[in-house]
C-alpha cells in the first residue's frame, strides 16, 4: 500500500500558525463595545397612559387628586385658549414634546408621587438622568415648609396643620417606600419651587440634567420619584421627557467551549511541532499524523493540509 506523504512545513510557518491561532483566540476575549441604553420606559408618556409608571397618593389625600395624563388639546374656555389641567382645567403649557405629559392636580390637601423603577448592572461607564418639568403653584406664595417630607398633614406643637407646598425629584433605593423622606432616599435633585414664578402662570418647562454615575455604581434596582405636596391650594407639577441613559461597562467576550478548545489545541499542537523540529533538525518532513491529538479533525488523512 502506498504510503501517504504530507508536505513538509517550515518552523517559521508553524510559528506563524501558532501566532495566528493565538491572535484569533485573543480576539474572542477583547471587551465588547458597550451599547448605551435607555432605562426609563415611556418617559414621554406617548403611549397615552402610565405604562411603566406607578402613581401613588398619600393616605388621606383629598379625592379626586393625583397625577394625571395631560395632553395638548386646547381649552377654548380659557383666554387665551391653552391646554388645561385634567381636573381643575387650570391653564397649562401642555406637553414639552409630543402629545402627552404627566401633571398633578388636586381638589384639596394631599401629596402625590409618580415613580418608576429601573435596574442596571454594576459599574456603568456613564449614567445621566434628565427630564423636563414645570411647576404652577396656584396658591401664589411659593414654596412652604420645603423640608422634603411629603406629608400634607404635618402639625406644629399646638396641633395646627403646617402650611406645606413644594415639589421634589428624588432617587430612592429599590426597597424605599413611596413617600419616604429618610430611609432609602439616596439623592434629592430638586426641592421647593426654585426657578418658577408663583404669580405669572402658567410657567413653561425647565430642562434638568444630572450625572448619576456615582449614585448607581453599585448596580441593582432604583426608584426615580417625582412628588409634590400641597395643603394651601393646588400645585401642578408637570413632567415630560424623562430619561435615564446609561452606558454599561465593557464586557469581555466569552468564547464557546468548543471554539476555545479548538483554538487551544491548535496552538499547543503548533508549539509541539516547533519543539519536535528543534529536536529533529535533520528531519526533512513532518507527518501531521503525529500531531493528530492536537489537531482534531483538520489533521486526519484525507483532510486538507495546512499550508505549503
Amino acid at each position: 500500500m502506498k504510503k501517504t506523504v504530507y508536505p513538509s512545513i517550515s518552523t517559521a510557518r508553524i510559528r506563524g500558525i501558532a501566532a495566528l491561532t493565538l491572535g484569533l483566540f485573543s480576539a474572542f476575549l477583547l471587551p465588547c463595545a458597550a451599547q448605551a441604553q435607555e432605562l426609563i420606559l415611556n418617559g414621554g408618556f406617548e403611549t397615552g397612559d402610565f405604562t411603566g409608571w406607578e402613581v401613588r397618593d398619600f393616605p388621606g389625600s383629598a379625592s379626586p387628586g393625583s397625577f394625571f395624563l395631560g395632553n395638548n388639546t386646547l381649552d377654548h374656555t380659557l383666554t387665551p385658549a391653552t391646554p388645561s389641567t385634567p381636573l381643575n382645567a387650570f391653564p397649562s403649557v401642555g406637553a414639552s414634546q409630543g402629545n402627552f405629559y404627566a401633571v398633578s392636580d388636586s381638589s384639596g390637601p394631599g401629596a402625590h408621587a409618580l415613580i418608576q423603577n429601573f435596574t442596571l448592572a454594576p459599574h456603568p461607564t456613564n449614567a445621566v438622568l434628565s427630564f423636563d418639568m414645570f411647576l404652577n403653584d396656584w396658591n401664589g406664595a411659593g414654596a412652604l415648609n420645603a423640608d422634603g417630607n411629603l406629608n400634607p398633614f404635618q402639625a406644629d406643637g399646638a396641633g395646627n396643620t403646617i402650611p406645606t407646598q413644594f415639589a421634589t425629584v428624588d432617587l430612592l433605593s429599590g426597597t424605599a417606600s413611596d413617600f419616604t423622606d429618610d430611609v432609602g432616599l439616596l439623592n434629592n435633585f430638586y426641592l421647593g419651587e426654585n426657578g418658577f414664578s408663583a404669580t405669572a402662570l402658567p410657567n413653561g418647562y425647565e430642562h434638568f440634567q444630572y450625572d448619576i454615575t456615582s449614585l448607581v455604581s453599585a448596580g441593582g434596582t432604583y426608584r426615580l420619584r417625582f412628588g409634590e405636596v400641597d395643603n394651601q391650594f393646588t400645585l401642578n407639577q408637570g413632567i415630560d421627557n424623562v430619561s435615564v441613559f446609561v452606558t454599561p461597562s465593557a464586557v469581555a467576550n466569552t468564547p464557546e467551549p468548543g471554539i476555545a478548545a479548538l483554538a487551544f489545541g491548535m496552538t499547543t499542537g503548533a508549539l509541539s511541532l516547533i519543539r519536535k523540529r528543534k529536536r529533529r533538525r535533520g528531519a526533512q518532513r513532518i507527518s501531521l499524523l503525529r500531531s493528530s491529538a492536537s489537531f482534531p479533525a483538520l489533521c486526519q488523512p484525507g483532510s486538507a493540509s495546512i499550508g505549503r
